[in-house]
């Protein structure tokens, strides 16, 4: 009798499983069960981030922004941190204790050096994950990732961390440097820092961690007369690019000197305002001569860096008014009659012009 043949390979129908609930380590910032991706220029503060997180995790404190007052868990977390640039005891260990945090609660990997193969990356944290509780080990970090993976990971190590994540309810967060265009910085932009390589395709949640260049405090003969302390100013912003779980999160800015201190959530736009401010000074300034052709200043914006999506977000600002010139959809753009300087019509431009509406 002929044996019945066996796929080598069986599917599952979607009626088998049951939805669960999404769960996060940071909420809105990093969910659990998932790989996330950090990126910033050289000495942006990316280890003093990691360890401020990996800090608040060991004594359970509440995680940023100011208004999260109660604490992501009841008890202490463990951080699995893979960092060969940086020496424990004159580096990362002070660092820690700085921010108030547990050493106890923060694991470090000492027989794992740059070069190292992934499947003996992989086996080191199945090991720690079955050697000590696997219900305390909350974040797995690579940090920088360019010092174990110098052409990024491959896809085959990314799928079985992901894997391992889900299976254990930990977050795998990998930082990276890369040289961000940070006065005509963009989405767009960071795929063409980064590429579309497995990692970037792989993190279901991106942040970028940016310069914020704080006003100049102005000063208060008061203050220096009664010795009160200045306030501090953010000089870094924590930026969120992707999150597929949702609307991206507010901005974070936060003070870095010797220690970090978080301030209050950025509610406007999730990119950066400066670039925003850049775009709205172009618009302002080219359409203060009349109505111009939508195609003109999509060219002389593309010639200063500015992009498609920047130009639509400062358009919206600031209210442009657009009006349709022919049939074809081709169209002008001028500011509203508040702020148009010029109060005779501009005569219509007699060269046909293809044009396309921002």
């Amino acid at each position: 009798m002929t044996q019945p043949h066996q796929p080598a390979f069986a599917c599952h129908r979607f009626s088998t499983s049951q939805p669960l609930r999404l769960q996060w380590l940071w909420r809105h910032y990093l969910p659990k069960g998932d790989i996330s991706l950090l990126v910033g220029n050289t000495q942006s503060g990316k280890t003093s981030l990691l360890l401020d997180l990996a800090a608040r995790l060991s004594v359970a404190a509440p995680l940023p922004p100011a208004s999260a007052r109660k604490a992501t868990t009841s008890r202490p977390l463990c951080t699995l941190l893979f960092s060969p640039h940086d020496h424990v005891e004159t580096f990362l260990l002070p660092r820690l204790l700085a921010a108030g945090g547990d050493p106890h609660f923060l694991l470090h990997p000492r027989a794992i050096f740059p070069g190292d193969s992934e499947e003996l990356l992989l086996t080191v944290i199945m090991d720690t994950l079955l050697y000590h509780d696997t219900n305390n080990i909350a974040l797995v970090v690579f940090d920088p990732i360019e010092a174990f993976f110098p052409h990024g990971p491959s896809s085959c190590f990314l799928y079985r961390l992901s894997h391992y994540a889900r299976e254990f309810q930990f977050t795998a967060l990998f930082t990276s440097t890369a040289r961000l265009p940070l006065h005509t910085f963009d989405a767009f932009d960071l795929h063409r820092c980064l590429g579309n390589g497995p990692l970037t395709r792989a993190a279901r949640a991106i942040h970028c961690l940016l310069p914020c260049d704080p006003p100049a405090p102005k000063s208060n003969p008061k203050s220096i007369i009664e010795n009160q302390k200045p306030k501090i100013r953010p000089n870094r912003i924590l930026v969120p690019i992707r999150s597929s779980h949702g609307p991206l999160p507010p901005s974070l800015p936060f003070h870095l000197a010797e220690t970090l201190t978080w301030k209050p959530a950025c509610e406007p736009d999730p990119i950066t305002m400066p670039l925003l401010r850049e775009a709205a000074d172009f618009l302002t300034e080219f359409l203060a001569r009349g109505p111009q052709p939508a195609t003109a200043i999509f060219q002389a914006a593309a010639r200063l860096r500015i992009s498609p999506t920047t130009l639509r977000r400062a358009k919206s600002r600031l209210q442009i008014h657009s009006s349709h010139t022919d049939m074809v959809g081709n169209c002008t753009c001028s500011l509203p009659q508040t702020q148009n300087t010029d109060s005779s019509p501009s005569p219509p431009d007699p060269s046909p012009t293809s044009t396309a509406k921002p």
